[in-house]
């Protein structure tokens, strides 16, 4: 979708590696009162991964979030979708463009939707 070579991408592994070590996150980790990252999150965060991966998305960036999540951020051209994983393994997203941004609701039905708007630029306000 967005790569060259669809299905192919090079930063899956290192981000499933990079997830798995944010369960060595313990309470307080952000000096402040940070939850430890919970394992559903964890869990559905990888599976997500893996997904977007036959999607062959940019490499995303991945930081855990204080409430005891995780955040999944990918970059591409003028665009930049957010997943929020939460702790209870369910997702939020944020697109941006353009200095415009949506925070929305998200089931995984319509990642494949939010992946295309990502790789396009093709109208995302279509999954409202």
């Amino acid at each position: 979708m967005c790569g060259d070579e669809v299905g192919t991408v090079s930063w899956l592994s290192a981000s499933l590696k990079k997830i798995g070590e944010l369960r060595e996150l313990r309470a307080g980790w952000d000096s402040y009162n940070a939850q430890p990252i919970q394992e559903r999150a964890i869990q559905e965060g990888s599976d997500l991964l893996m997904y977007l991966a036959r999607l062959d998305l940019p490499e995303p960036r991945i930081v855990p979030t204080s409430a005891g999540g995780i955040q999944l951020e990918f970059q591409k051209d003028e665009r930049e979708l957010e997943l929020e994983i939460l702790p209870d393994g369910s997702i939020e997203f944020l697109t941006v463009e353009m200095q415009e941004g949506t925070v929305l609701a998200i089931t995984s039905s319509r990642m494949f939707e939010l992946a295309n708007w990502l790789c396009t630029g093709l109208d995302g306000r279509h999954y409202r």
